[in-house]
């Protein structure tokens, strides 16, 4: 787990860019709720989440790593810290921009997070990720 909102959301983009599941899921608190762009993509809860989005990066990923970039990409692997809201417990990131599958443009996306404090380390407590259509 990550100390800061910023590092656990670094950490979230680099493994779901490589389908990294299991450091992606370290992100992520027990409570979590996480939706997508699709009706099914509704997740309550660990293990839910994990489910959903190992199926998720799957088929994003069908050939392994590296396929996903873009804007939105690198935003998430370096978010700013002017996108933060933040207080003591709380925190929320949130982006618009471009995603690439397979080194082609694919679609504009939107990335928005909401993390909680458990004593030292931050956690993904709510993520919407949505490829606008």
């Amino acid at each position: 787990m990550a100390e800061t909102p910023d590092s656990t959301i670094r950490a979230a983009a680099e493994a779901y860019v490589v389908g990294d599941g299991d450091r992606l899921f370290e992100q992520l608190h027990d409570g979590v709720h996480v939706l997508g762009s699709e009706q099914l993509e509704n997740w309550s809860g660990n293990e839910q989440a994990r489910h959903g989005m190992r199926g998720e990066l799957q088929r994003l990923l069908p050939d392994g790593p590296g396929s996903v970039s873009g804007e939105l990409v690198e935003r998430a692997l370096n978010p700013e810290v002017e996108e933060f809201q933040q207080s003591d417990e709380m925190a929320w990131w949130s982006v618009t921009a471009d995603v690439t599958l397979d080194g082609r443009y694919y679609r504009e996306a939107s990335w928005t997070t909401v993390l909680t404090r458990n004593s030292k380390d931050w956690q993904i407590v709510h993520s919407h990720f949505s490829i606008h259509r």
